[in-house]
């Protein structure tokens, strides 16, 4: 489910408040979480990589580190997948 206008508000003004009551050295991690949050809840963030990255910095790296890491990620049900075991029956 992509991200309306309406989401991005939302979503932006909850973290804008959040932030005001988190230290700096926490506000990487604050920003992976809530990427994670929106992925976990449906939400497909790619689409919205450029709206996200510019909101504010932290939110620029989190999704950096989101984006690498679903790159990284095999996916096992590839026909290709060197992790496959042949199996003879």
């Amino acid at each position: 489910m992509n991200l309306t206008d309406g989401d991005f508000e939302f979503v932006f003004n909850m973290y804008d408040e959040a932030q005001n009551f988190i230290g700096d050295k926490d506000k990487l991690e604050f920003a992976n979480k809530t990427i994670l949050h929106l992925v976990d809840f449906g939400f497909d963030v790619r689409p919205a990589t450029k709206e996200i990255s510019d909101h504010c910095e932290f939110l620029g790296e989190a999704m950096d580190l989101y984006l690498e890491s679903e790159e990284e990620d095999e996916d096992i049900f590839d026909d290709d997948n060197p992790d496959d075991e042949e199996l003879d029956y």
